[in-house]
């Protein structure tokens, strides 16, 4: 018996097309639908890598109603879904990557996904894809807070809540749980629950949150810096030695 060989057509991606990877367009780009951003238009296109293939893609461009930050009139995106899975479909997931970039920073700061002191591949890995793991399980605590709490000045979604004071807060207690609570106890109140049920109960438990605990707080607006005012003496060190230099 071979070994089999790994799927790798069943892998997909919508990825933003740049200046610095060749495209070869085909066809004209027709029409396809209006988003509150602007107009959508797909056509095939062939991408030509340094290894000599040439993977056909749909090239999807969006033209903006509005320029971006940066000045672009339009987005391309190329991606291999098939057919199916509709162009508008495509862009509206796409400006939803945000959400999973914002988790990055998370990851690192809030979660150590990233230990300077793990030198080899292989434990890096381990302690990255354990932050992964943690982020889904405070997502997890984050949804019933934000749909059971009562909204707030600074909480109108769960992106308010804190995952660093919920970490934080994770770390500070669980001891003492295992210390008061035997871990056989949870195991018989939880471990054969439905999915629905749980929810419920962690809906039931986040009534009872000090949402104010846990929120983010908000930065206000940067202060002018003062003007300098008082003597010569604050006057740089450069100006000073230059206009010693005059007198001698």
């Amino acid at each position: 018996m071979t070994k089999q060989q790994p799927a790798l057509d069943k892998s997909f991606f919508i990825v933003r097309h740049h200046a610095n990877l060749p495209l070869e367009e085909r066809g004209t780009a027709p029409h396809v639908s209006s988003l509150e951003s602007g107009e959508l238009c797909e056509q095939t296109a062939v991408i030509r890598d340094r290894f000599g293939d040439e993977p056909s893609v749909r090239s999807i461009t969006l033209k903006l109603n509005q320029p971006s930050e940066d000045g672009d009139t339009e987005i391309v995106l190329l991606t291999n879904l098939p057919s199916e899975i509709g162009a508008e479909m495509i862009a509206t997931a796409y400006r939803q990557r945000w959400t999973i970039e914002h988790a990055f920073p998370q990851l690192t700061l809030s979660l150590h996904g990233e230990i300077g002191t793990l030198t080899y591949p292989p434990e890096a890995l381990l302690a990255y894809a354990i932050a992964l793991v943690t982020y889904n399980v405070m997502s997890v605590v984050k949804s019933p807070i934000a749909q059971v709490q009562p909204p707030t000045e600074h909480h109108e979604t769960r992106d308010n809540l804190s995952l660093y004071y919920l970490r934080s807060e994770v770390v500070v207690v669980l001891q003492g749980m295992h210390i008061a609570i035997a871990s056989h106890q949870w195991h018989q109140r939880y471990a054969e629950l439905s999915a629905e049920h749980i929810g419920e109960a962690l809906k039931n438990h986040a009534r009872h949150v000090r949402l104010k605990r846990y929120l983010k707080h908000r930065r206000g607006r940067k202060k002018p810096p003062p003007k300098r005012t008082g003597p010569e003496s604050r006057a740089s060190i450069a100006r000073v030695l230059a206009g010693r230099r005059q007198c001698e």
